[in-house]
């Protein structure tokens, strides 16, 4: 299965998890908070055993991020440098970019600009890289 179902990792349900192992996309909605903090190193396993070099963080739809939500991002982040991976925090939120900027840490956790378009599994299996069928989505 290249997609893990959207689910609750903190008992109260305020954070969403969803991650595309086949394309690297982790996906965040809710509260990032000291309750769900502690269990979002659950998502790094499934991304480091598929070897990708880079992963793509949404964090867009966060409500919500305390300290606790910035430590597990930036261990997050630490768990992909060890197994070579870079982490690339797309699509975040105000409160993220604001969280990031305050602590000074826009150098380590840099947002980058933009959204981040993945195709579809399904598209790249039809279209694989090098065929010309489409032109490719912009970045």
């Amino acid at each position: 299965m290249s997609q893990l179902p959207p689910f609750s990792l903190d008992p109260a349900g305020s954070l969403e998890v969803s991650v595309d192992v086949t394309a690297a996309l982790i996906t965040l909605s809710g509260e990032l908070d000291s309750c769900s903090a502690p269990r979002i190193a659950a998502i790094a396993p499934a991304l480091v055993a598929r070897g990708h070099p880079d992963w793509w963080l949404d964090a867009e739809a966060l409500t919500f991020c305390d300290g606790d939500g910035l430590a597990a991002l930036l261990d997050l982040r630490e768990m992909a440098a060890r197994s070579g991976a870079t982490v690339h925090l797309v699509g975040a939120s105000h409160c993220v970019r604001r969280l990031v900027a305050l602590v000074g840490l826009t150098d380590v956790l840099a947002v980058e600009p933009g959204r981040l378009r993945i195709r579809p599994l399904s598209e790249r299996l039809r279209h694989p890289a090098g065929h010309r069928a489409r032109p490719p989505l912009p970045a």
